[in-house]
């Protein structure tokens, strides 16, 4: 879902006419016609409706950081990276764990660093 908000609210990114391009519609008016500033994916996966293919084509451009479970047994890994492949410059995580998120400090340093890098780096731009 994550993915799929964050390709949609990309300005450049071109919209299905009708009800298929409305809610991505919808979300762009309700956001100002703003991207996010980066998007972080916890077992997150491709999705393969054809009325959804425009989210994954052109690539997001939209900073990624993926985190995938070694061991998850709810998505499949193959749909992980499939995801991965449909995002520019993805970073990814592996964790040793399963299907959740996970909170130690070791995983949630390089969440902590993706998010300042990329905050940070947008607040930058709007100054100059």
């Amino acid at each position: 879902m994550a993915a799929l908000v964050a390709a949609a609210l990309e300005p450049e990114r071109p919209l299905p006419e009708g009800k298929e391009g409305d809610w991505a519609r919808g979300l762009r008016e309700a956001n100002d016609g703003k991207p996010l500033k980066f998007g972080v994916f916890y077992s997150g996966f491709w999705a393969t409706p054809d009325s959804l293919q425009f989210c994954f084509e052109p690539k997001i451009k939209t900073p990624t950081l993926h985190y995938l479970g070694s061991l998850d047994t709810v998505v499949d890994e193959s749909r992980s990276q499939a995801l991965i492949d449909r995002c520019e410059e993805p970073l990814v995580m592996v964790h040793p764990g399963g299907h959740h998120v996970p909170v130690n400090k070791e995983w949630g340093m390089p969440l902590a660093g993706f998010i300042k890098q990329h905050a940070e780096e947008k607040e930058l731009k709007a100054d100059l």
